[in-house]
């Protein structure tokens, strides 16, 4: 099993970041932590959070063809 799918597997519920802001996303995120969230429960809401807005501004300028992200999470020691 890869990291990734390792730390898939622990996540315990989507969370939504609401704000295209990365101030206020950054606010979510330290609240978040206060509450006792998990990083990986953290982690796939920050990502599926670009990824949902991504598609809205892709949707928006009606771009042709698929768009692909590249790239993910890291683990840090």
């Amino acid at each position: 099993m890869t990291w990734q799918n390792q730390k898939q597997s622990r996540c315990r519920g989507l969370l939504s970041l609401g704000d295209e802001c990365t101030v206020f996303a950054e606010s979510e995120v330290i609240s978040m932590i206060g509450e006792g969230r998990s990083r990986e429960d953290i982690a796939a809401g920050v990502v599926n959070s670009v990824a949902e807005k991504v598609a809205q501004l892709a949707r928006r300028k009606q771009l042709p063809g698929t768009v692909l992200l590249t790239g993910g999470l890291r683990e840090w020691p």
